[in-house]
C-alpha cells in the first residue's frame, strides 16, 4: 500500500472546523488527502511539534516545512508539496539522498528570481511539477530545465456547493471585486469614475503578502473596501450585478479563485487578460469605445465573461457600462459560467485530476 504525505501551507484543523460549521468552502487538499488516505503535515501540526514548534519563531514557514517533511520522508512513498516555497527546498534536500520518496510539487508561480537558484538544485529531487498556468509550465521547462514530460498544467477548482447561485436578486447599483494578489485596483477605480454604480471590494487580508494598491487611491463614498469572511463574501457576490477582476500583467494564475467563485455563483466576470490568466473565462477581448458586443470572439450564448487588456481604463469602463446596460446578457454570461464550473472546475474534478498524477505508479523515471 502506497503511503502519502501532504505538506500543506495551511492549518488543517482550523480548516476542518470551519467547513464542518458551514462557514467556509471545502478545501481541495483535504478532499485529495482523504481520497488517497494521505497524512497531512500542515502548519498547525508543525507548531505543535515539540522541536519544530520551537523553531517556528526563528525560521520562515517554507524552510521549516521543508525540514519537517525531510525528517519524516523515510516513512512515505510519495510526498506532495502544495507550494514552491517549501517544495523547492524539500527537493534540494531529497536530491542529496540516494533513496527517497517520489516528490510531486504544486507550483503556483516559480518565475521570481528568488526561486531560480533553488529550483536548479531542487529539480533533481522533484519528480513531477503541477501548475495552473501554461506560462509557468513553459518557464519550468525552458529556464529551470525540468523535463517537459514531468510538468503538467491542471485546472484549478472551486467548491460548487458552497459558491452556488443564491435566490436573492442582485442590487442594480452594485458591482464587486475581491482579492489582493496582483490586483490592479487603480485601473478599476479610474474606470468607474462618473459611472452611476457602487463598487464593493473585498481586498483586505491579514495573511496576504501582497500590498494593496487601494491605500494610494482616493476612494469616493461609493467605493467600499472591507475584509470579509467567506459567508459575507458569498453574500456580496450574490448581491452584485457582476464581478470585476482587474489584474496586472502577471505571469501566474492570479485572480483564479475570485473568478471561479464568481462564476460558480452565476455571475458574469470581467477580467484582465494577463499572461497567466487566459482561459478560465470564455469571452471576447473588449476595447475602449465599444458599445456593442464584439464580432470577434465568442458570442454571448457561448461566453461567460469579458476580457480587457492590462491597464486599459477605457476598455474596462466600456465593458462595465455595457453589462450595466444589458442585464440580460450579464445574466446569460453568469448562467454560462455556472455551467462551465459544473463541467470543468468542480472540486471533485480537481481531486480526480490531481489524484491521477500523484498516485501514478508509472512515474519511475526521475528528471535529470
Amino acid at each position: 500500500m502506497i503511503k502519502y504525505l501532504f505538506v500543506i501551507s495551511r492549518d488543517a484543523a482550523a480548516d476542518r472546523a470551519a467547513i464542518e460549521k458551514g462557514n467556509a468552502p471545502r478545501r481541495d487538499y483535504l478532499e485529495l488527502a482523504s481520497r488517497l488516505g494521505a497524512d497531512v503535515l500542515d502548519l498547525g501540526s508543525i507548531s505543535r511539534h515539540r522541536i519544530h514548534g520551537r523553531l517556528l519563531p526563528f525560521l520562515k514557514r517554507g524552510p521549516l516545512q521543508a525540514l519537517s517533511a525531510a525528517h519524516a520522508c523515510g516513512r512515505y512513498d510519495v510526498i506532495f508539496t502544495d507550494s514552491e516555497h517549501h517544495g523547492l527546498l524539500l527537493g534540494t534536500i531529497l536530491a542529496l539522498r540516494r533513496q527517497r520518496p517520489r516528490h510531486v510539487m504544486l507550483a503556483h508561480r516559480i518565475t521570481p528570481l528568488k526561486f531560480r537558484a533553488v529550483a536548479m538544485l531542487g529539480r533533481h529531487g522533484i519528480d513531477e511539477v503541477i501548475t495552473h498556468a501554461e506560462t509557468q509550465r513553459t518557464f519550468a521547462i525552458d529556464h529551470l530545465r525540468f523535463s517537459q514530460d514531468h510538468v503538467k498544467v491542471l485546472p484549478y477548482q472551486v467548491d460548487e456547493d458552497f459558491w452556488a447561485p443564491r435566490s436573492a436578486s442582485a442590487d442594480k447599483s452594485l458591482i464587486s471585486s475581491a482579492g489582493l494578489e496582483q490586483r490592479d485596483y487603480g485601473t478599476l477605480l479610474q474606470a468607474v469614475t462618473n459611472i452611476d454604480i457602487d463598487v464593493s471590494i473585498a481586498a483586505a487580508s491579514p495573511t496576504s503578502s501582497f500590498p494593496s494598491t487601494l491605500g494610494r487611491q482616493h476612494l469616493s463614498e461609493r467605493i467600499h473596501v472591507a475584509q470579509l469572511n467567506y459567508l459575507d463574501l458569498r453574500e456580496l457576490y450574490a448581491a452584485s450585478r457582476f464581478v470585476v477582476v482587474p489584474l496586472f500583467d502577471a505571469d501566474g494564475p492570479a485572480g483564479i479563485t475570485t473568478i471561479l467563485e464568481a462564476m460558480a455563483m452565476g455571475k458574469a466576470v470581467i477580467v484582465t487578460r494577463s499572461l497567466g490568466q487566459m482561459g478560465a473565462v470564455v469571452g471576447p477581448l473588449w476595447t475602449g469605445g465599444v458599445g456593442t458586443w464584439p464580432e470577434e470572439g465568442p458570442s454571448p450564448e457561448n461566453a461567460s465573461g469579458i476580457y480587457v487588456r492590462p491597464g486599459d481604463v477605457g476598455g474596462l469602463r466600456s465593458a462595465i457600462a455595457f453589462l450595466l446596460a444589458h442585464s440580460e446578457i450579464a445574466a446569460l454570461l453568469g448562467a454560462n459560467g455556472r455551467r462551465l464550473v459544473e463541467e470543468r472546475y468542480t472540486i471533485g474534478a480537481f481531486v480526480n485530476r490531481f489524484a491521477a498524477v500523484i498516485s501514478d505508479a508509472n512515474l519511475v523515471d526521475r528528471p535529470n
